[in-house]
């Protein structure tokens, strides 16, 4: 498991297939803690983080980006049933009976979701147990929140208010009104967290660079 929270570019965590936890290899030091019953399964460069769908997620034991301002999160994912209602691969859990955004799949698209009701979204029927590139980011300065799939720009919405997140970042799960709720059922790879607004060149540089 890569998991990149860098500061300015990106950061990285680690896992070896087995274990509890998946390393942060970049400056903030937010190692990933599996909960009971999350997995590993093969990942697109070494291993992944394995989600049932069942209640099982992995989460920082903090934030890992600032959500008050520009960022930019990323993650390798596939999907192994399509949910019925929303599937969340990566969130940061906030103060308010909503997140401060979802990176997550539902209602038949791909979507970067908002407080507030914002969301950029594409709609497709995604390949199960395919790898798909998904970035989220949040442009203040152009008060505009993107969605790249594949490297690709797919969505561009307004971005709205932000919202402040003390908690923790979380893959495989979200939060909403305190509880735990719309658990991936996949996996996940590459997690990346940034510190600004990726530019399109960036985005396709990192597809490029990691795309299996």
């Amino acid at each position: 498991m890569n998991c990149l929270f860098l500061s300015g570019s990106g950061s990285s965590r680690s896992g070896t297939g087995a274990g509890t936890t998946a390393r942060d290899s970049g400056p903030s030091g937010r190692t990933l803690t599996l909960n009971e019953g999350t997995g590993w399964s093969a990942g697109f460069g070494g291993s992944a983080l394995k989600f049932d769908g069942q209640g099982h997620f992995a989460q920082a034991d903090g934030p890992v980006i600032d959500t008050t301002t520009s960022y930019s999160v990323s993650a390798w994912a596939t999907l192994d049933s399509l949910p019925g209602s929303y599937a969340t691969v990566v969130s940061q859990d906030g103060r308010r009976q909503e997140n401060p955004f979802y990176l997550q799949y539902g209602q038949g698209a791909f979507a970067f979701s908002t407080s507030g009701g914002n969301r950029a979204h594409y709609v497709t029927t995604p390949e199960l147990g395919r790898w798909y590139h998904l970035v989220d980011i949040r442009d203040a300065e152009r008060n505009e929140i993107r969605l790249y799939v594949d490297g690709v720009l797919a969505s561009t919405a307004v971005a709205g208010p932000a919202d402040v997140s003390t908690g923790p970042c979380a893959v495989g799960r979200a939060k909403w009104g305190g509880g735990n709720v719309d658990f991936w059922k996949g996996s996940a790879d590459g997690v990346h967290a940034f510190d600004k607004a990726l530019s399109s060149e960036e985005v396709a540089a990192l597809h490029a660079a990691e795309k299996p």
